[in-house]
Formats: structure tokens, C-alpha cells, sequence
């Protein structure tokens, strides 16, 4: 039943599905009955928004692959009305657990987020090497990546100094079956290469900053590249530019944007996203191709 009342731009419905919304809910449609499905258009109100939603939909069943969806987090009350739905609806569909749709705040006290975990995995590996969280002095900063900036006890001491700018890793996880979102923990893992490389630095007597770029909290209406900014800009101004290092390099896997002071750009191919450059800004662009 194809109704398009929730589309973006349906004043009566007053809901903001886009196009690429519908287009991922049939691609998820597809994976069942073998892909056997008939799509029936029913409603909508408004005819640029039906026809928007329509042919995303159809682009879906004829094969093309839904377009790539920004990173999307749910308001209070839609989790809150997906909870109370799914009790509801349990009672006469055995396949709804409403556990696995209960809001995080009726058991946030007792919940550690993975990032938590995963940033003390961190601290832990580091500290083997002797390094030791630095303090941000702007509060954005030291709310957003709290103990995610590491520095190697020789910082200062060392002529050659490594900042490794990095993601968290690649986080593997598959689910203890199909109607629920247990992790099967024997088969979950993470990939996380960055390890070698840390005892790469220390066996060569390289001083190191170990960054990890994926932030812990933004500022409500802060832009995340516009805070990664503030993130470089401030360890340059205030650890990396006062070392006595004549040798400086970046080690960078994820997207970062540093060009002061840079000789020259080495990609490495492989399994990774390749560096991605900001369209709004031609001037990193151009700096970019003739370094690189």
C-alpha cells in the first residue's frame, strides 16, 4: 500500500519522508518473498511530492541501488511512539520483541555506549606506551573528544613527530539471529590496524599525537567538519607548532583537512575510503592536487 500522505512537501500529512527515505523502505521490502512485490499507489496529497516519492520507488524495483542516506538519529517522541506501537503490536505478532525498541533513557543509567568501550579499548593500548590524555581548553572541544587525543610521554623530546588522525576502526558485528538486535559476541570484532603502527612509531623513537576524530558529543547546531576544524586547528596551534620537531608527518585514515607547512600528499591504496574533499572550498582542492 504505496501512500505518500508522509511525504516531504505534503502539507496535510505533515510529515518529512523524502524520496530516498521510500526508496530505502523498498529496498528493505525486497529482501522479502524474493523480491516478489507489488506496489500500490493509494494516497498523497500533494502532486510534486507523489511523483518525487513515486519514481524513487520504482528506480528501487527496477534494480538501481537506493540512494546513500546521511546519518539520521530519531526524535524523543517517534522512539517513544515506535516503543509503545511494538507493545501493542506483539501481542499479535510474535515477530515484535518491544524490548528491542525500548528508548535508551528508561535504562540510561546502566548503559555504556560503545564508544565508551571502545575509547577506553584505546586509552588502555596507549597506555602501554606511556601516553596520557591531553585537556582541551574549549569546552566544545573537551565535551566532543574527551580523552580521544593521546600523546606519547617523549612529545617534546623526540626530532621526529607522527599525528595519527583516525576513526575509531572497522567495527564487525552480526546479530544472535533475525528477530532481535543481540550481538552474537564470539563473532562481533573490530578491526583495528592503527595498533601496529603505534608500535611502528615507538620501535623507530618517533614522538606521537594519536587523534581520534570521531567525536563524542557535538554542540547542538555545530556542523561536524566545521568542529573537526576547530579540533586540528587548536592541537596545532597549542601542542604541534610549539614542538621543536623539524620532521613532522601526518598519518591520516578517514577524512581530515591539515595544509599548512605540508610538503606532500602519499595515498595508500586499499580497503579504505580514499581522502574526500570538501566541494565548498576549491582552494583545498587546488592545494590538493599539487601536493598530492
Amino acid at each position: 500500500s504505496a501512500g505518500f500522505d508522509a511525504a516531504d512537501g505534503d502539507t496535510l500529512g505533515e510529515c518529512h519522508v523524502t524520496p530516498t527515505g521510500y526508496a530505502h523502505m523498498t529496498h528493505m521490502l525486497s529482501s522479502l518473498a524474493g523480491g516478489k512485490v507489488v506496489v500500490a499507489l493509494e494516497g498523497g496529497y500533494n502532486l510534486e511530492s507523489i511523483s518525487n516519492s513515486a519514481l524513487a520507488v520504482a528506480e528501487v524495483l527496477l534494480g538501481s541501488p537506493p540512494p546513500i542516506l546521511p546519518v539520521l538519529t530519531a526524535s524523543e517522541s517517534a522512539t517513544e511512539t515506535v516503543w509503545q506501537v511494538s507493545r501493542v503490536q506483539s501481542h499479535y505478532w510474535h515477530s515484535i520483541d518491544p524490548k528491542q525498541c525500548e528508548p535508551k533513557d528508561t535504562f540510561e543509567d546502566d548503559a555504556i555506549s560503545v564508544t565508551d568501550m571502545l575509547k577506553a579499548h584505546r586509552e588502555d593500548l596507549l597506555s602501554k606506551y606511556g601516553a596520557y590524555a591531553i585537556p582541551f581548553a574549549d569546552d566544545d572541544l573537551q565535551a566532543a573528544f574527551d580523552r580521544q587525543v593521546l600523546c606519547s610521554r617523549n612529545f617534546y623530546g623526540e626530532p621526529r613527530l607522527a599525528v595519527f588522525i583516525h576513526d575509531y576502526g572497522s567495527l564487525r558485528a552480526e546479530l544472535d539471529g533475525h528477530r532481535h538486535t543481540y550481538l552474537d559476541l564470539d563473532k562481533s570484532y573490530m578491526l583495528d590496524a592503527s595498533r601496529k603502527l603505534v608500535e611502528w612509531l615507538e620501535h623507530q623513537e618517533f614522538a606521537f599525537m594519536d587523534v581520534n576524530i570521531f567525536p563524542g558529543r557535538l554542540t547542538h547546531g555545530t556542523p561536524e567538519i566545521d568542529l573537526l576544524k576547530r579540533l586540528i586547528t587548536y592541537l596545532w596551534d597549542n601542542y604541534i607548532e610549539l614542538s621543536d620537531a623539524p620532521d613532522i608527518v601526518f598519518i591520516v585514515s578517514g577524512s581530515a583537512s591539515v595544509e599548512k607547512k605540508i610538503k606532500a600528499v602519499v595515498q595508500i591504496v586499499g580497503m579504505l575510503e580514499p581522502v574526500r574533499l570538501p566541494p565548498s572550498e576549491p582552494n583545498i582542492r587546488r592545494w590538493f592536487i599539487e601536493v598530492n
